[in-house]
């Protein structure tokens, strides 16, 4: 179902792009266009020279990776500025921190693979694989998916999650616009809000539609089991096209309603249940439990019949 109800949104531009496009960063990476804009700076999309044999190839055949290129000076004033916003910012020392870490046990094909990361002139540059077929929020603006492919995207990015649970790792900003999609693989990327904290709490992570109950509340909570939650409302929307609340708070009136009837109940409301079979529902009843003590474990996701079946 198409998406509606939810704007993607869009950091604003560094302001220091331009300098840098269509010239070579690291004496290796040429920039071919902007990607997107960052809290920090852009991602590039860039070929990779030293992959290259002979004279330029065609378009096609360039050996092409992404590039985030964050400014340390912005970085640094950002989270001078705003110490007690209520809100963690996104990291990107943290995120190279942990690109190096999956390099080096070997990562995982439904996470997005880092290959690089140096530091020239104030700016820090993560070199990662580049998703030719954009994230999982554009490509669902086009097209609607059918419970079945849902399930497929959902068992594909459970699956790299659970790659970073049992690594003591815990994402906490799934989210469409996270999952990158490459040759018809889905791959969770973007682990600058990422954790290996067993229990955080007190501010706010990762965005509004996503964030699990026990986050918007301030309480202290396991982020394992919110990402469980943030992954249940990428499945939700795959299926319905909306977000289930705006935000999954008590004084939010579908949230109320959400937290006294259930999932299943408000898919009746919507008119949604006889779209979606029983284990489906089940899924998505299981991942978006308001208590975080009863929600489905990223494992318990994996193997529950819903994905095991794949039939909708």
């Amino acid at each position: 179902m198409l998406i509606r109800h939810y704007s993607k949104s869009s950091p604003r531009s560094s302001g220091f792009t331009r300098q840098l496009n269509m010239t070579v960063i690291h004496e290796r990476y040429r920039i071919i266009r902007e990607l997107s804009p960052t809290l920090y700076g852009w991602v590039f999309a860039c070929e990779d020279m030293q992959q290259r044999m002979g004279p330029a190839p065609p378009a096609a055949n360039i050996s092409a990776v992404a590039i985030k290129q964050v400014s340390l000076e912005r970085m640094t004033n950002f989270m001078r500025d705003h110490p007690c916003d209520g809100h963690t910012p996104d990291n990107p020392v943290v995120e190279r921190e942990l690109g190096d870490l999956l390099r080096s046990i070997g990562g995982h094909p439904n996470l997005i693979q880092y290959q690089d990361s140096f530091v020239e002139q104030q700016t820090m540059y993560l070199v990662m694989e580049h998703c030719a077929g954009g994230d999982m929020y554009d490509y669902l603006r086009q097209r609607t998916l059918s419970c079945t492919n849902a399930l497929s995207v959902l068992s594909q990015v459970a699956a790299g999650l659970a790659f970073l649970h049992d690594h003591g790792i815990a994402h906490r900003d799934v989210s469409l616009e996270n999952i990158m999609l490459h040759h018809g693989r889905c791959k969770l990327g973007d682990f600058g809000l990422a954790t290996r904290a067993p229990c955080v709490g007190g501010r706010h992570v990762g965005k509004k539609y996503y964030m699990a109950p026990e986050i918007v509340a301030g309480s202290m909570y396991d982020p394992k089991t919110a990402d469980v939650w943030s992954l249940g409302i990428v499945l939700f929307i795959m299926l319905t096209g909306s977000p289930l609340v705006s935000l999954a708070c008590t004084s939010v009136k579908s949230f109320r309603a959400l937290k006294q009837a259930g999932v299943s109940r408000v898919l009746d409301a919507w008119g949604l249940t006889a779209t979606m079979s029983t284990n489906a529902v089940d899924l998505l009843s299981g991942m978006l439990e308001t208590d975080p003590r009863k929600r489905l474990t990223i494992n318990q996701v994996l193997n529950h019949h819903a994905l095991k079946d794949l039939l909708c």
